[in-house]
């Protein structure tokens, strides 16, 4: 949730940002707490990488166990980029990037495990057989994913515009109008200069 721009990173100012909007939940104040990030942004500018943030999260954690967590927030990055403020419109971009994030192994792997989607959350397994119909459940291509998945991708979680009526897109500009002329700077009075006679 701390990596707003979505490059394996946290800045100071996205630290900043969780604080003020998920500070106040216990348990995120125990894992800041239990992983010293305010002492870490007090006495660096830099940021805080995804191993670096891992490595202060589990410090004795074996290579493997490195490339198991890493995987983890891969999968978590996948149901994230889903959820309604990315505004997922299942566009071959986004279709992708989740592709990417599936992939286990970004260098080698051309296909995706089946098991990872529904390890991601982002499908139940009733909603991937339904999906596949009487395909082979073996993994797919990036093609194969778009063509089988796009659909329902689409339908659980695009977001769609909210269509608003005419009157209320009047009201609202009748209210805007009002709003402009009540702030706008009164006409300057002309000093009157008072004669005695």
């Amino acid at each position: 949730a701390m990596d707003v721009r979505d490059v394996g990173s946290v800045r100071r100012k996205d630290f900043v940002w969780a604080l003020g909007s998920l500070g106040a939940r216990l348990d995120f104040q125990k894992a800041m707490n239990r992983l010293q990030l305010s002492a870490h942004f007090h006495s660096t500018a830099e940021d805080l990488s995804l191993e670096g943030f891992l490595r202060l999260a589990f410090p004795s954690a074996s290579t493997a166990e490195m490339a198991t967590l890493r995987r983890w927030a891969d999968l978590r990055k996948v149901y994230l980029l889903l959820k309604p403020r990315h505004g997922f419109s299942a566009q071959r971009m986004e279709l992708q990037r989740l592709f990417e994030l599936l992939l286990e192994d970004e260098v080698d792997d051309v296909c995706i495990s089946l098991g990872d989607i529904v390890q991601s959350q982002i499908l139940t397994q009733e909603e991937l057989r339904q999906a596949l119909g009487d395909r082979d459940p073996t993994p797919v291509t990036f093609e194969d994913f778009c063509q089988l998945l796009k659909p329902i991708l689409a339908q659980k979680y695009s977001v769609t515009e909210v269509s608003l009526s005419p009157e209320w897109r009047s009201g609202v500009r009748q209210r805007l109008s009002l709003a402009r002329e009540e702030l706008a700077p009164a006409a300057p009075v002309e000093p009157q200069l008072l004669c005695c006679s």
